[in-house]
């Protein structure tokens, strides 16, 4: 009789140290699947904001950045220009406004994932500003 209590005292510990096993092997599963979205996620912000950046220095140094962006585009909205990259988009926005002496081009870029701005470090979406301004060449000089 004695020996079957062992055997019971036995069976329960295991299933106690089975269950700390489970337990301790679903918080760090849910810890690992974290970390591999968040690094993801910035890797991904990485990328577009180099991409975004490379797209700015381009766009400053057009004569005229809206020609270049009808040219370079993948397609353009009522919102901008959209240039589609692997995992996000880049969206265009450029409002010219005439000068006295030129054009000065209001440009902003952003990233979007979906519907979903990709930049957003207190919560509240971010850009890049790329604005520029061309001056009109007198050719009577």
């Amino acid at each position: 009789m004695k020996k079957s209590q062992g055997m019971n005292a036995l069976l329960i510990e295991l299933v106690i140290v089975l269950f700390f096993f489970i337990l301790s092997f679903t918080v760090l599963a849910q810890v690992y699947a974290y970390a591999y979205r968040t690094e993801n996620n910035t890797a991904l912000q990485s990328e577009a904001l180099f991409e975004a950046r490379n797209l700015c220095a381009r766009l400053r140094v057009q004569e005229d950045p809206e020609r270049f962006l009808q040219a370079e585009a993948a397609k353009k909205t009522e919102n901008g220009y959209i240039f589609a990259c692997d995992g996000y988009e880049l969206l265009v926005a450029c409002e010219p406004e005439q000068m006295e002496s030129g054009i000065y081009y209001r440009i902003r870029v952003d990233a979007r994932q979906g519907e979903n701005p990709l930049w957003m470090p207190d919560g509240e979406a971010i850009f890049l500003n790329a604005s520029v301004y061309v001056p009109e060449v007198n050719s009577h000089e």
